[in-house]
């Protein structure tokens, strides 16, 4: 399975959008996180194909992560297609978060045709550290039955040797990972030093199989010989 970016910047960042990734599954859109410099672009995509379902995973509500939600929401309900459904899918702390965002941004009336899981399908939920005041989560993608690919959205710890674990345990296969990453160590993102040295613990990994978002692609991170995600300027399958 691979994951392809609307937006792979963090906050305030000068080049990149807000952070936004997708894939296109069995006819359905996913779409995880959803700042609001994406929303016009998944707006495009679903004027001019059709599919079964939408599916939006959030990893939590910060605006550059979820601001963008509540406009697509009343958008799918009022414009496109208000017999639509809509999955939201995160952990149930995530999902509170984010019922008290719709709520203050006046959706509640647009929300007939949504539904909120803590798992759905092809996706699990995992607890992941971000900040204190809110909520974090990431997501397992099951490939096919055997392969996994992880998305962390953000988090102040990295992922690669826990989900590599988790693989191990349930006779997985550790497919790709999409990791946030920042270029310097600070109290609410991993740094590129963290994630090299949960890299080095690792044994069924190669670089490339690790992406890296939500950062701009400074030469340091471009040296790292991890993958650096690509922005795109239009939803394709």
């Amino acid at each position: 399975m691979k994951i392809n970016f609307i937006g792979t910047g963090g906050f305030g960042s000068l080049t990149k959008r807000s952070s936004s990734g997708y894939f296109i599954k069995d006819e359905c859109l996913y779409i995880i996180d959803m700042g609001a410099d994406n929303v016009k672009y998944y707006k495009k995509y679903l004027m001019n194909n059709e599919v079964k379902e939408i599916i939006i995973c959030v990893t939590h509500t910060h605006p550059d992560h979820a601001a963008g939600i509540p406009e697509f929401l009343i958008w799918v309900s009022f414009f496109y297609d208000k017999q639509k459904r809509v999955e939201l899918v995160a952990t149930k702390e995530v999902l509170a978060c984010l019922k008290h965002l719709l709520a203050v941004t006046g959706c509640n009336n647009f929300l007939h045709n949504v539904m909120f899981n803590e798992d759905y399908g092809v996706i699990t939920t995992i607890e992941t550290k971000h900040v204190k005041v809110i909520p974090s989560c990431a997501f397992i993608f099951r490939d096919d039955d055997r392969k996994k690919t992880l998305y962390s959205g953000d988090t102040n710890e990295p992922l690669l040797k826990k989900f590599e674990d988790f693989c191990l345990t349930y006779k997985l296969i550790p497919h790709k990972i999409y990791h946030e990453v920042s270029e310097k160590k600070t109290p609410v993102h991993t740094s590129l030093e963290e994630l090299e040295v949960d890299f080095n613990k690792t044994t069924l990994l190669k670089k490339q199989d690790v992406v890296l978002f939500h950062c701009e692609e400074s030469k340091t991170l471009k040296e790292s010989g991890f993958e650096l995600a690509v922005q795109k300027n239009v939803v394709a399958e």
